[in-house]
């Protein structure tokens, strides 16, 4: 194996280039992923407390994806993946079951409430109904 790499650079500095950024990208989705669920933590105490309606869990999750802080940390993420682009597919996995694993989680704790909110206000006839035939 040459010490060179095709496009001229040495192969060692490629390896180590590359272990660098993984780690980084590593870093950065433990970030993500730790304020990610610190944010839908709060999100659930707030909700459970809360008499007010509750959104639908896509859009919940949309707004706490616009969170400045996580979207600080998640585009700290990309850049490091803009420069490694073999990454990207590792980093749109990882965050794709984080996104599950979170919107599951809420799903649950808000699952009482999400019914309620949706077949609480149907009202039962109180006498029944018979067909004739």
């Amino acid at each position: 194996m040459a010490p060179y790499t095709t496009n001229g650079t040495i192969r060692q500095q490629d390896f180590e280039a590359r272990n660098i950024a993984r780690s980084a990208i590593a870093r950065s989705l433990a970030q993500e992923a730790t304020h990610t669920t610190i944010l839908v933590t709060l999100l659930i105490s707030q909700l459970v407390t809360s008499t007010a309606l509750i959104a639908p869990i896509d859009d919940l999750w949309n707004r706490l994806q616009n969170n400045p802080d996580l979207r600080l940390l998640m585009n700290t993420t990309d850049a490091n993946v803009d420069a490694f682009t073999q990454f990207s597919g590792w980093v749109n996995g990882a965050r794709f079951a984080l996104a599950c694993a979170q919107k599951r989680r809420l799903t649950r704790a808000l699952q009482a409430r999400l019914s309620q909110q949706c077949f609480g206000n149907c009202v039962r006839p109180s006498s029944r109904y018979h067909l004739t035939v």
